[in-house]
């Protein structure tokens, strides 16, 4: 797996440079929110996933095209909304671990912002474990909706 990664940054490293500076660009000249920053997150994994998993080769010019170089359109909603319900998930686990955390384990003391930041820290941690079973579970759900075969 490391191989084709390095092939597909080694074919793509124009597409990913240009991406890269467009990112810097955008946070640099406008004041970029947790939107925008998952949006570009996402069009990043969606073409990264394509790459590897299609062997489709993009240019900078290829982030404006509505097509692919296959011809394909790129399934960007369905897969915009399978990550934004992946997103949605980890926080509703986050969520939970850090209820469970910071009012069962640690008290309710909601003055102490330190012990709040700390138990939030912290409750990401169990989180992503049990976020890794849930997505073991369901991880082919991605790749099934970057190439079309999940429709929404």
């Amino acid at each position: 797996m490391y191989k084709l990664a390095y092939q597909t940054l080694k074919k793509n490293i124009v597409f990913f440079g240009f991406y890269v500076v467009l990112v810097i660009v955008v946070e640099q000249f406008f004041e970029i929110n947790s939107g925008l920053s998952f949006v570009l997150g996402a069009i990043l994994a969606l073409y990264t996933h394509r790459m590897i998993l299609l062997d489709e080769n993009y240019g900078p010019s290829d982030l404006f095209k509505r097509h692919g170089p296959n011809g394909q359109k790129p399934p960007m909603f369905s897969f915009f909304l399978v990550s934004g319900i992946g997103l949605l998930v980890f926080m509703l686990i986050v969520g939970v671990v850090f209820y469970l955390l910071f009012h069962l384990i640690l008290g309710e003391n909601l003055d102490d912002k330190e012990q709040l930041a700390g138990a939030l820290f912290l409750s990401i941690i169990p989180a992503a474990g049990v976020y890794g079973i849930v997505l073991s579970l369901i991880g082919t759900v991605f790749p099934l909706s970057l190439s079309g075969q999940i429709e929404v």
